[in-house]
């Protein structure tokens, strides 16, 4: 299983949670920049470096240790880690700049669709922001698969997630 986050659901289908960081619960300070998410990332055994950095200055990584496969369908983790000052989302009118994403994602390689199982959110203070799609697709079972746009980072991933070999 890997982690990395790009919603292709539309927005109004979101189911979002928004916990407070155990830092900030245990009195901690975090400020946490993008170059530092990266640092830890790239330094850590556990992800695997799977993009160079796209046209917007995201990078993304694949967790080696979740990854599963059954069949033609990938079980993936995946983390992106965003540009600059991040990017900017929004939560019940609640705005905050996520830094880097952690996605939960199934790929059919054989039909070329993608089922987005859980998403979070993080900001630079550790704030985490999840969307857990399987409450969406007990009520929306139509919107659990959707298809990969062609030329898109979401295609990229497809094919390096379906090529990948444990």
């Amino acid at each position: 299983m890997r982690n990395i986050k790009f919603i292709l659901v539309p927005a109004l289908f979101s189911l979002f949670i928004v916990s407070p960081s155990y830092a900030e619960q245990n009195g901690y300070e975090v400020n946490n920049t993008t170059q530092d998410i990266l640092k830890e990332t790239q330094s850590s055994e556990r992800w695997e470096y799977i993009m160079g950095k796209t046209k917007s200055g995201y990078q993304g990584f694949l967790d080696i240790e979740r990854f599963e496969i059954d069949g033609s369908k990938r079980d993936a983790w995946t983390k992106v880690v965003f540009a600059g000052e991040g990017v900017e989302r929004d939560h019940n009118g609640k705005k905050y700049r996520a830094i880097y994403s952690i996605t939960n994602r199934i790929y059919d390689c054989s039909n070329l669709k993608a089922a987005d199982i859980k998403s979070i959110d993080y900001d630079s203070h550790g704030n985490s922001y999840t969307t857990d799609f399987k409450k969406l697709y007990s009520k929306y079972p139509e919107k659990k698969w959707i298809s990969i746009i062609p030329g898109s980072l979401g295609e990229y991933l497809l094919n390096f997630i379906c090529e990948y070999k444990q």
